[in-house]
């Protein structure tokens, strides 16, 4: 039961109450292990249109996929939660502002994915 409090079930990734409790605890342990973590925020480019052109179902159809191609963009020990809407967050342990860099950049590569590229 306890999966359901912090699973997504449309995207099938952590939802904002997991994420909330995890990034709560990062601290103490980045501070305790001397060690750096990043937080990356993402939404979805212009969802309300796609919303309003496809439907919901086609808003979900893409906040599937975007959350599938993101997730195998990460780590297996990366927090990766949608926090509501086309809203998402990324909680990297380990990972300073560099390493946070390449991953973003990962990510903002999949604008080029025949998912996302404009007809």
């Amino acid at each position: 039961m306890t999966e359901f409090a912090y699973r997504d079930a449309l995207t099938e990734i952590d939802n904002w109450r997991y994420c909330y409790e995890i990034a709560a605890i990062e601290p103490s342990r980045c501070k305790r292990r001397d060690l750096q973590a990043s937080l990356l925020m993402l939404g979805l480019d212009n969802f309300k249109a796609i919303n309003d052109r496809f439907g919901h179902e086609g808003g979900d159809i893409v906040l599937h996929e975007s959350a599938a191609l993101i997730s195998a963009l990460l780590r297996s020990y990366d927090i990766f939660g949608r926090f509501g809407g086309e809203e998402f967050g990324v909680l990297l342990p380990e990972t300073d502002l560099e390493g946070a860099e390449v991953i973003a950049n990962r990510i903002l590569k999949l604008r080029e994915h025949k998912f996302f590229a404009p007809a």
